[in-house]
């Protein structure tokens, strides 16, 4: 193992002269004092929260893979009914209800199918065996993929959001914190 060392951070191998690691980007002791070893009575470092003093992170306050876990959610805010009644709009009622609505939209689909299906038996047998086997089938498929497409740009842009607003709360609270 010459000419690789291991991130005292993470233990990943990293090249002898790398100045940070390519795992966690931690700076290698060579650029900085080596980290004091901690005492085995020292009590371990949280599993989230601000990075140690003089530590950086990507974005300017806690890294993603060190943020609290997300608070428990009662029944009434999985529905998203609890947004609904929010007058400043400060929280979005469109992502938590986007699986009910990707459900409904199946649903929908799979009764447009039958419905053209047995409406179209009754004008041509020969196009109900078309619509059964190849045209409904295909039309469900485009209709789910479009709709499921448009569920997921709607989630990224909502948890583009939530990121953006938790790394502006997170570089203020640095900033005042200084």
């Amino acid at each position: 193992m010459s000419g690789m060392n291991v991130c005292p951070r993470c233990n990943a191998r990293m090249p002898e002269n790398a100045k940070f690691c390519g795992s966690c980007g931690n700076q290698t002791p060579t650029q900085h004092a080596a980290p004091a070893q901690p005492s085995p009575s020292a009590a371990p470092p949280p599993a989230y929260g601000p990075p140690p003093p003089g530590e950086s992170t990507q974005y300017g306050g806690a890294a993603p893979w060190n943020m609290p876990p997300p608070a428990p959610s009662t029944p009434s805010s999985i529905a998203g009914l609890t947004g609904l009644f929010d007058m400043g709009f400060t929280r979005f009622v469109s992502l938590p209800l986007a699986k009910i609505r990707y459900i409904l939209a199946m649903v929908g689909i799979g009764l447009f199918y039958l419905l053209a299906g047995i409406s179209s038996v009754y004008s041509s047998p020969i196009f109900a065996i078309f619509w059964f086997l190849l045209v409904g089938p295909f039309f469900a498929l485009l209709a789910l993929l479009g709709v499921r497409g448009l569920l997921e740009r709607q989630i990224i842009l909502f948890r583009i959001h939530e990121s953006t607003d938790e790394m502006a709360r997170a570089s203020r609270s640095a900033g005042a914190g200084q």
